[in-house]
């Protein structure tokens, strides 16, 4: 389904040059049974051919990863509350971020 999803020959998939770009893409496994829950993968990124599909699991008892998580910033640290309005440092990107433009990177080579 990723595949289909990206095919550009078909017009499934329509980059962001396009006049009706493709606003974001999903594939769902719908598990039968218990214990087996679902996984459902998003882009939230036009163009499905330059976007890393994620998986997200709507369960009860979750487990949240720390890799998904924003970082604890003490309120006296935190540049939305200490600095003037656009004045911000350039933090390092979320690591996931990274990965989706290392990624889109190398389908351009």
């Amino acid at each position: 389904m990723f595949e289909v999803l990206r095919d550009e020959e078909s017009g499934i998939s329509r980059g962001t040059d396009h006049k009706h770009p493709t606003a974001g893409s999903m594939v769902s496994v719908v598990s039968q049974g218990e214990g087996r829950p679902s996984c459902h993968w998003f882009t939230g990124t036009p163009d499905p051919c330059r976007s890393v599909f994620k998986p997200f699991i709507f369960t009860n008892n979750v487990k949240i990863s720390p890799h998904i998580q924003s970082p604890h910033i003490p309120e006296d640290q935190d540049p939305a509350k200490v600095c003037e309005y656009g004045s911000f440092q350039k933090y390092e990107r979320e690591w996931c971020y990274r990965y989706s433009e290392e990624w889109q990177q190398g389908l351009e080579m």
